[in-house]
Parts: C-alpha cells; sequence; structure tokens
C-alpha cells in the first residue's frame, strides 16, 4: 500500500512539473504582462496565458528544487531577446521583477524614455543590449551588476558622467558609444581597474574630453580600444606595453597632439590602428616589425611629416594605408614593393616625389586595387613606360593622379589596367590627344580627364565605352577593410563627401581643354553616362540631337565652345528635367540656365580632391 502511495505521489509531482514545463513562474509572468504594456500595441507573439515561456522572445530554465518544494512556481525566465521586433513605447520598471533574469535584448528597436534604475539591482544579469534605440536621460552612477559581461547602451541619447564601474569584474564588453557622456578628464571611471576580464571597451562618438587616462594600460585582456569622435586632447600616453593582446584601436576625430607612442610597436597583436583627424605630428618613428600582423593603418588628416619608414614592408598582412593629407616627403621606400597583400593606398595630399620610381615600386603589389596619389610630384613628367617585364597592376580598379602639375601625355601603359573603374588625371598639364585605346577599357565607368592641354578630335571610342553603354556596371569596393574615399566635385561646398566607390555617378568630364571637332552622334550611345561636362573647349558644329535620350543624364554641360544652331526640340524638353534634377541636388550650385541663342550652360564650375 505504502508503495502504491509513493508511485501516486511521484507521478502526481511528474504531472505537475510536466502541467508548468510550457509555464512560468506567476511573479515573472505578471512582470512580463505588465512590461508588455508599456509598449505601443503590445509585443507580437505575447498573450496573457501562463505559457508565456513559449513567448516570442522568452528563454526560460527549469528549476527543479523549485517544482518539488513549490510544484506551482512555474519555469523562471532567464533572457528578454527582443531586438529588432519595432517596439515602439517605453520599458517598465516591472522589467526588474524579473530577479532571474541573465539576458535582457532590446537592441534595434524605437524604444523611448529612461532606463530604470532598477534594472541595475538585477544582481544575476550578465547581458544588457539597448543599442540602437532613442533612450535617453542618464545612467546610474553606481549599479549593483555583478555578473554583467556584456554592457551595451551604444547609439541612444544618454548623458551626464561615466557609471561607476565598481565590482564588474566579469565585464568583457563595455560599449557606450553615439551617446552624449562627457567627463573622464584623465582619470578612469571608478572601479574600471578592477575590470581585468574587459577585451572590448567603445567610448567613441560622445563629449569625453581631457586627456587620455593612463591607467587604460592596465587592461591587459584588451582586444579593441574605440575613442574616436570625442574631444580628447594633448599627447597620447605612451601605455601600450603591457596591452599585448590588443587588436583593434580606433582614436580618429579627437585632439590628440605630439608624436606617435612607442610603446604601440609592442602590441604584436595589432590589426588596425586608425588615428586620422588629429593633430599628431613628427616623423612616424614606430618600429613596425613588431606589429608584423597589421593589416590597416589610417594616419590621414594630421601633421606627420619626415620620410616613410621602410619598417612598414614588415607588415606582410597589410592591406590598406591611409597616410593623406599630411606633410610627407621624399621617395616612396623600395620596399613597399613587398607588401603583396596591399589593397587599398592612399598618399594624397602630401610632398611626395620621383613619380616614375614609385609607379615602378607600386605596380609590384599584386593585390592593389585602388591608388590615389594626388597632390604629390609636382611639375614632373608622367613616366610613358614603368613596367620592368610584364605590365603589373593588373587588379588596379581606381587610379587617381590629379592636381600634380605633370607634365607629358596620356601613357600607353594604362591601357594593360584591364580591371580600371574609376581614372582621374584631371588638373595637370598634359598635352596630345586622348588616346583611341580608353574605349577598350571595359569597366571603366567614371573618366576625368579635366583641366589640361589635350587637343584634337574626341576618339570614337570614347563612345563605345561598355560599361556606359550596356550590360552590368561592376563596382565592387576594390578595398577590403571598407575606407571610402573622399571625393568633391562643387568646390563651394565646405566639406568633402565620404563616399565609396560604387557612389560615383558614371561620368565624363573633358572640360577646360583645347579639344576640337564636332560632337558625334555616337556620344549619346553612352546611355548610362550620369554627367556629360565638354565645357571649356573648341568644338564646333551643333548638338547632336539623340543627347535627349540619354535617359540617366542629370548634369550635361557644353558652355564656352563653338557651337552653333539652335538647341534640338526633343532635347528642350529633357533639359526642363536635368535643370529640375541638378538645382535639388547642388546645394550651392549656380541655377543651370538656357542659352537659346546657340550655347548651352548647364552645370556649375566643379573640380575634384581625392584623399
Amino acid at each position: 500500500m505504502e508503495r502504491q502511495l509513493l508511485f501516486l505521489s511521484l507521478c502526481f509531482q511528474i504531472l505537475v512539473i510536466q502541467a508548468h514545463s510550457q509555464g512560468c513562474n506567476l511573479d515573472d509572468l505578471a512582470s512580463l504582462v505588465n512590461f508588455m504594456s508599456s509598449f505601443d500595441g503590445g509585443i507580437a507573439g505575447w498573450t496573457e496565458e501562463y505559457a508565456c515561456c513559449n513567448w516570442n522572445g522568452i528563454l526560460c530554465q527549469e528549476n527543479e528544487e523549485d517544482f518539488m518544494a513549490s510544484p506551482g512556481s512555474g519555469r523562471r525566465v532567464t533572457g528578454l531577446v527582443l531586438s529588432r521586433k519595432s517596439l515602439m513605447g517605453t520599458i517598465s520598471r516591472s522589467v526588474a521583477g524579473l530577479d532571474r533574469l541573465r539576458l535582457l535584448d532590446l537592441s534595434h528597436n524605437s524604444i523611448q524614455g529612461s532606463l530604470p534604475s532598477e534594472i541595475f539591482n538585477l544582481e544575476q544579469l550578465e547581458v544588457i543590449d539597448m543599442s540602437n534605440n532613442q533612450l535617453s536621460g542618464s545612467v546610474p552612477a553606481i549599479f549593483n551588476l555583478r555578473s554583467i559581461k556584456i554592457f551595451n547602451i551604444s547609439r541612444n541619447g544618454f548623458y551626464g558622467s561615466l557609471p561607476l564601474l565598481t565590482g564588474a569584474v566579469h565585464l568583457v564588453v563595455f560599449n557606450i558609444s553615439g551617446n552624449s557622456f562627457n567627463g573622464l578628464q584623465g582619470e578612469l571611471p571608478e572601479g574600471i581597474r578592477s575590470c581585468r576580464s574587459l577585451k572590448e571597451l567603445y567610448v567613441s562618438e560622445n563629449s569625453l574630453s581631457g586627456k587620455l587616462p593612463h591607467g587604460l594600460g592596465n587592461l591587459t585582456n584588451l582586444l579593441s580600444l574605440g575613442l574616436s569622435e570625442n574631444a580628447f586632447l594633448g599627447d597620447i600616453p605612451d601605455m601600450f606595453s603591457d596591452l599585448k593582446e590588443l587588436q583593434f584601436l580606433n582614436a580618429r576625430s579627437n585632439q590628440f597632439t605630439g608624436p606617435l607612442p612607442s610603446s604601440l610597436s609592442q602590441c604584436s597583436m595589432l590589426q588596425v590602428l586608425n588615428l586620422m583627424n588629429n593633430s599628431l605630428e613628427g616623423d612616424i618613428n614606430l618600429n613596425f616589425t613588431g606589429t608584423p600582423l597589421l593589416k590597416g593603418l589610417i594616419l590621414k588628416y594630421n601633421k606627420f611629416t619626415g620620410y616613410l619608414p621602410t619598417t612598414l614592408s614588415e607588415c606582410t598582412r597589410l592591406e590598406a594605408m591611409d597616410l593623406a593629407r599630411n606633410d610627407f616627403s621624399g621617395e616612396i621606400p623600395e620596399e613597399f614593393g613587398n607588401l603583396q597583400y596591399l589593397s587599398f593606398l592612399s598618399l594624397s595630399n602630401n610632398s611626395f616625389q620621383n613619380i616614375s620610381r614609385a609607379l615602378k615600386i607600386l605596380q609590384r603589389c599584386q593585390s592593389l586595387t585602388t591608388l590615389i596619389l594626388t597632390m604629390n610630384f609636382y611639375n614632373e613628367e608622367l613616366p610613358s613606360s614603368i613596367f620592368y617585364i610584364v605590365p603589373k597592376f593588373k587588379s588596379l580598379r581606381v587610379l587617381a593622379l590629379p592636381n600634380c602639375g605633370l607634365y607629358g601625355s596620356i601613357p600607353p601603359w594604362l591601357s594593360s589596367l584591364r580591371e580600371l573603374q574609376i581614372l582621374d588625371l584631371s588638373w595637370n598639364h598634359l598635352c596630345g590627344t586622348i588616346p583611341h585605346w580608353i574605349g577598350a577599357l571595359s569597366h571603366l565607368f567614371y573618366l576625368d580627364l579635366s583641366n589640361n592641354s589635350l587637343g584634337g578630335e574626341i576618339s570614337q571610342s570614347l563612345s563605345h565605352l561598355p560599361s556606359l553603354i550596356s550590360g552590368p556596371m561592376s563596382t565592387t569596393e576594390p578595398n577590403p577593410i571598407g575606407l571610402p574615399l573622399y571625393y568633391r566635385r562643387n568646390p563651394k561646398a565646405n566639406e568633402l563627401q565620404y563616399i565609396r566607390v560604387a557612389s560615383f555617378p558614371p561620368s565624363l568630364y573633358l572640360s577646360n581643354n583645347k579639344l576640337t571637332g564636332q560632337l558625334s552622334p555616337e556620344i549619346a550611345n553612352l546611355i548610362r553616362l550620369h554627367v556629360l561636362d565638354l565645357s571649356r573647349n573648341n568644338f564646333s558644329g551643333t548638338i547632336p540631337d539623340g543627347i535627349s535620350n540619354m535617359r540617366n543624364l542629370e548634369q550635361l554641360d557644353l558652355s564656352q565652345n563653338n557651337l552653333s544652331g539652335s538647341i534640338p526640340p526633343s532635347l528642350s524638353q529633357a533639359l526642363r528635367e536635368i535643370q529640375v534634377f541638378v538645382a535639388h541636388h547642388c546645394h550651392h550650385a549656380e541655377r543651370l540656365r538656357h542659352h537659346i541663342t546657340g550655347l548651352l550652360l548647364l552645370g556649375a564650375q566643379m573640380a575634384a580632391s581625392w584623399g
């Protein structure tokens, strides 16, 4: 009899556990219902049924001891994963009733209001991700998240002082970027020195100021450090000797001055170093033999001087290097030709010399796809031949050599660059004619030869550029770590556009040369063309009627030529549409005007700037 009773009792307990296996703790259920009510329209897939562990985004965990002690207790809620659920509303304080919560992810929604302070008393909470919402207000100065491992409140509107991380000894990721936090002033938040497990620290895009705390060098497990777009100033502390695990350092767009800290050479795991847009100065005094894994070096927009260090060639995995807009001088080191993974190189706006030698060296970089050498090699001659034995630059897609004052003609070695998409040789002193082989560059969709001394008639081959006629236009981004290009076509604009290759409009700029002859009707074949600028030349004859069929044309400038006759009627209607489009997209451009007496003026004066 006792055995039967014991068996029945055990069966009853099993049935109770099974009955509640789909349900959750009643207190947790009440907290969830209140939490749901604070969002406009509730949360899809949530009801007031007891089986809340089946609700969308709910994680539960059974506790057998709780079941045996109190069979009606139900399963405890341990996670809310509601990222990208289009939630609108505020966060209810009732979420703090989920005292077994370990994971709270409400990222990528449209949640407003403040972050309830009660959340910071959830001692079992390991992950908070509130990123990419519209939250605001301050964060409690002290919180009791002793189990926290990931704390991410980036891309919101929080402000005030940085939270104190007292007791957060398990913290691995701390991300507050994209807010309006202030303070720091040379001191780390209280408690961060004890966060020895910290691997990722992101405070970018805030209002932090003052000198950078030297104590960051105590975070010996740090893998990634993001400090960009704040108001840090002074020297970067020489604090990196113990950061042996550091892989990514981004401190761009601050007010740092002084030299590069030499201890960076001891970061043997460093992969990306981005210090652009500061006021750093002096020689690049790093010994790059200590950073063999470096893939990206971005030091543009600083005040560096001197020669490029030959030890950079020891970074054999280097994929992208941007040293534009400094004051480097001398010649490109011979050792740079050994950078076989180098894909993106910008040295624009410096004072480098000997373009022939530079091109002979860089052609050995087999992976090079983007080469920007703007405003260097002043008044040198563009070499007609650069190849040692066989043509190189076989992967090159972007070549920019404008504003160098180069002499000579368009060199025939460019005809071997079969992958070329963008070619800019503007603002030089090039003479001769436009070679016919340019029309055979099947991927070329952006050609700028403006502001030179090119003469003769336009080669008929330009009217047959495959990428401007038909077929898919390949605009694969050529650089591996996603560095965009600086580019400006309107000199009245104060800021340069920050764009990628795919954003370049299919364009043909031949303005301000000495080109002659009549405009061929075949130019209308370039139906993919967005910009056609033939102004300030010596073209004569009439305007081809077929231009009106160039349905993608957005900017047309035929001004200051010797064109005669009347504007084709079919073109007049198209011009009205072009005028509206261009006026809408150029902030400071003069309104486009028609010269019905025989000349056509469309578009404002333009100039290009790479960096």
